[in-house]
């Protein structure tokens, strides 16, 4: 195998890499969105940002690396992903990376799908509380406006 094309196989395991850890940091993230824990919901978010904008940068050198590894002397550039020039090693390799990828995107497919539901229904709580909090208040208020000039009456 050529340099370019394991650059480009690291490169693709370096992908694999960073979602896996970017689907367990959403996996992590649940418990604090469920308990509406403002502190941890802010560190997980960071997390999440931090490990986005790695996978950014990955995937500008992939695009890159596949350039380079589609054009050398082997015609024009496929769409990204496709190496159809590949034989033995490197495409038993290049088919157990597509797998993996394909594991790994369902997984955070789920996993996107679950925070969005977990984000929707914190939402719907915040919004009963506030609209709680609102009724309340106007109570709450008139009460103690009415206390206020109960009490000055008795002075």
């Amino acid at each position: 195998m050529d340099e370019g094309l394991v650059r480009y196989f690291e490169l693709l395991e370096q992908r694999l890499t960073v979602m896996r850890q970017l689907a367990l940091a959403l996996e992590q993230g649940q418990p604090a969105v469920v308990s509406m824990d403002a502190e941890n919901i802010t560190r997980q978010s960071s997390e999440q940002q931090t490990l986005c904008r790695a996978w950014r940068l990955v995937e500008d050198e992939i695009q890159l690396q596949h350039h380079l590894v589609s054009t050398r002397g082997r015609g024009t550039v496929g769409f990204p992903g496709s190496l159809p020039w590949l034989t033995g090693p490197a495409l038993d390799r290049w088919n157990d990376l597509g797998r993996e990828l394909r594991q790994v995107e369902a997984r955070m497919g789920y996993l996107n799908r679950v925070h969005t539901a977990l984000l929707r229904n914190m939402r719907r709580s915040i919004s009963v509380l506030a609209n709680l909090c609102a009724s309340a208040d106007i109570t709450y208020t008139a009460q103690s406006h009415e206390a206020g000039l109960a009490l000055e009456m008795r002075e």
